[in-house]
């Protein structure tokens, strides 16, 4: 009994760091001055700052309760666009399993509320490294200082993704590449302590959440059972003409 209550509340405190840790890219994002209308959401721009995000610029509770529910309604779309963006990809890609295509866009862009993703098209916190100036954008990351790539568009960024994944991750996966065998390519391990071991012996991780807190790959495990995305892109893909046209629909609003 003792040993099942300490089971408990290791995975509850696990579940709730994975809800409260912030490691998206640009999340120390600030704006002076906003202005807000009638229940809190910004007039002037469609990404949210980390305080807006957790409510905290709102004090009336039945304000914040409104505020809260189109957040809501705002992170259902997102993620039915990206259940329906990430099973066209995965036609294109299949090893990659569209759960993670839409579990890592969903952590690494918080639900399509943050400033890199409005302002370039980057749904995947993607680092740019070359000379062109007009390439990048320059956002708080790992350091002030951190560039990422600029996209044309969200489905340049979802493609670049596809292939990031597949030329430096999928060769460390031996086997069928399922969603567990791919949260360990990312991390070089499924536990904090072997990813700090994989980086000490030089190998690369996708984030450096890998080694810090809860792993990064336990946080797209939890988010894939968390939100059902199996039986989100379940639903989506019987429903393949409806699902085409949403998603144009949806193209014009993220």
């Amino acid at each position: 009994m003792k040993a099942f209550i300490i089971s408990i509340t290791t995975y509850l405190t696990t579940l709730f760091s994975c809800e409260n840790v912030d490691i998206y890219a640009g999340r120390y994002a600030q704006v002076f001055n906003p202005i807000y209308n009638e229940i809190g959401v910004p007039v002037d721009r469609e990404w949210l700052t980390s305080t807006e995000w957790k409510g905290l610029h709102i004090k009336n509770s039945i304000k914040r309760k409104k505020f809260k529910l189109w957040k809501r309604h705002k992170i259902n779309e997102f993620i039915d666009f990206m259940c329906i963006s990430a099973i066209e990809e995965a036609k294109v890609y299949p090893d990659i399993p569209p759960e993670i295509i839409v579990a890592q866009a969903i952590l690494e862009s918080n639900y399509g509320f943050s400033k890199l993703c409005h302002q370039s098209n980057n749904y995947y916190g993607h680092k740019y490294w070359g000379k062109n100036k007009n390439a990048y954008v320059v956002a708080h990351d790992d350091s002030p200082t951190d560039r990422f790539r600029k996209f044309k568009s969200k489905w340049w960024s979802i493609r670049a993704h596809s292939k990031l994944l597949t030329k430096k991750y999928r060769h460390r996966i031996k086997g069928k590449p399922t969603i567990e065998a791919w949260c360990k390519a990312f991390c070089g391990g499924n536990t904090v302590a072997k990813s700090k071991r994989f980086v000490k012996a030089g190998g690369q991780v996708y984030a450096t959440s890998c080694y810090k807190g809860v792993c990064y790959g336990n946080k797209i495990k939890h988010l894939i059972k968390r939100l059902h995305l199996k039986k989100l892109i379940k639903k989506h893909g019987k429903q393949d003409n409806k699902t085409k046209r949403i998603r144009r629909k949806m193209e014009k609003q993220y």
